[in-house]
């Protein structure tokens, strides 16, 4: 169950604190997905 708390201005300033936090998450995620890929090896066994 969902407990609301806090006045509008008090909701408003959590979801803005929040929302700075996703934000900066989603940026780590797209620039770790989105750099080059790391140079490959190849581990052939039959040499």
């Amino acid at each position: 169950m969902h407990h609301i708390t806090g006045d509008a201005a008090e909701k408003a300033y959590k979801h803005s604190k929040a929302l700075r936090k996703r934000c900066q998450v989603l940026q780590a995620w797209a620039d770790f997905a989105t750099k080059p890929p790391a140079k490959i090896v190849s581990l052939d066994r039959a040499a």
